[in-house]
């Protein structure tokens, strides 16, 4: 649904904090996630990642300059405070 992609943009987008891929297919699918969870949520990270980085960085998506890295069976996103502004 759309609210619990929103809440899980809303982890996502808590600056320096892992979020693991089990708390984002909780937030998505509550105690049951569907078997193509993992999947269906790398898929989301991507498209959040061409998203964010045109805003965020002069480089295309998925460049150096991307704010949103996997890390540790999650992601972590990294802004400057200059693009939390």
């Amino acid at each position: 649904s759309r609210a619990s992609s929103i809440r899980c943009l809303r982890l996502l987008t808590a600056p320096d904090k892992l979020v693991t891929l089990d708390e984002l297919a909780t937030v998505l699918w509550g105690a049951s996630p569907p078997l193509s969870a993992e999947l269906t949520l790398r898929s989301r990270v991507s498209r959040l990642r061409t998203v964010l980085a045109p805003a965020t960085t002069n480089e295309p998506a998925g460049g150096a300059g991307n704010v949103l890295h996997g890390h540790d069976g999650g992601y972590l996103i990294h802004l400057e405070s200059a693009e939390l502004a």
